[in-house]
């Protein structure tokens, strides 16, 4: 998916509450930023489809072509790796 601009977008899939989450947002920002690529926020427990897909795996970053790049607990290197891979192919 990308936006009006035809920028990538990243979606950041999380829960209210994810401690997990909200460790790892910040470090997802902040790379989407440096790259510039687009983020979109949506919580798990909002949609029925995020529900079924992404429950028991939150916090998950999903490429525009719906590839999961990060899923659970990630460290920088691997954030890293991936969000250059959303970047640049």
């Amino acid at each position: 998916m990308s936006d009006d601009s035809g920028r990538r977008e990243l979606t950041f899939v999380t829960r209210r509450g994810c401690q997990i989450c909200e460790e790892a947002l910040p470090g997802v920002r902040s790379w989407t930023e440096r790259l510039g690529l687009g983020l979109v926020v949506l919580d798990v427990d909002l949609s029925l489809d995020l529900l079924e897909a992404y429950d028991h795996r939150v916090p998950v970053v999903v490429a525009a072509d719906g590839e999961v790049l990060l899923e659970g607990r990630w460290n920088p290197l691997r954030e890293a790796r991936m969000m250059f891979r959303a970047r640049y192919g």
